[in-house]
């Protein structure tokens, strides 16, 4: 259960410090603070104000470079290269690991759906509830992302321990834990960086919220299909989701 403590950047990065320093700068580029083709600070510039290593900007920077956001000239330092990650001409080995969770999810998540809506008990209907309106909340205006990330993917651990597997449940928490996933986190967030895909992201799960409530396991199935089936299409192209959930429709 999620507490109402204060969410911070570093509350989600916990110790990958190269992952909050990629999503403030994400958040700067998204946000159109930095314009297309503008060089970045220094490494040695933005080691000074994140207070980390160098070594952990260049970290934060290659995973910005991986999503297509930024491009480094040899030289000449790094630069904006899009306001949209181009993900579809990345190859990289580190990419599969975002694609082969998706691929998991796709898998496990509907059916734990199915399962929560035979046997979730009403009061924690509510709680998923009340999980959901708080989401819908940061969801509109300046809240940073984090703040947004931690409530989504928070709705999928909750609704998971509610499943009546335990084994089941843990896993789902696993596959949703930002510390785990940390490269599924910046993909997430160049994605859903509008308030309008935002709010879309919290009306998929109130479908999915709304089927277990009538106790519709087949319909609680599906809401989880189209929702990460949508968040799967924005991240990778329409073309992965066809071939991802082909066997699972």
């Amino acid at each position: 259960m999620l507490s109402d403590r204060p969410i911070t950047l570093t509350t989600i990065a916990k110790d990958r410090r190269y992952l909050r320093v990629a999503q403030e700068l994400l958040e700067e580029i998204g946000s159109r603070r930095q314009r297309v083709g503008e060089r970045l600070p220094t490494d040695r510039d933005l080691a000074t104000r994140f207070k980390v290593s160098r070594a952990t900007v260049r970290e934060a920077l290659l995973v910005l470079e991986l999503i297509g956001v930024v491009e480094t000239s040899l030289g000449a330092g790094v630069f904006v290269a899009s306001f949209t990650p181009r993900l579809e001409d990345q190859r990289d080995s580190l990419l599969t690991a975002p694609a082969e969770l998706i691929e998991t999810r796709l898998a496990i998540e509907p059916l734990v759906a199915a399962m929560c809506a035979r046997r979730i008990p009403r009061p924690a209907l509510a709680e998923l509830e009340r999980l959901v309106d708080r989401a819908e909340q940061l969801a509109v205006g300046s809240t940073p992302f984090p703040a947004f990330l931690e409530l989504s993917l928070g709705f999928h651990a909750s609704l998971a321990e509610q499943c009546g597997n335990a084994i089941l449940g843990e896993i789902v928490s696993q596959l949703v834990d930002v510390n785990h996933h940390p490269l599924w986190v910046l993909l997430n967030q160049s994605v859903l960086r509008s308030e309008a895909d935002r709010l879309t992201e919290v009306a998929h799960h109130r479908a999915i919220l709304t089927a277990v409530a009538a106790k519709d396991a087949k319909q609680a199935q599906k809401a989880m299909v189209d929702h990460l089936s949508h968040l799967t299409g924005m991240i990778f192209g329409a073309s992965e989701v066809a071939g991802t959930v082909k066997d699972g429709r």
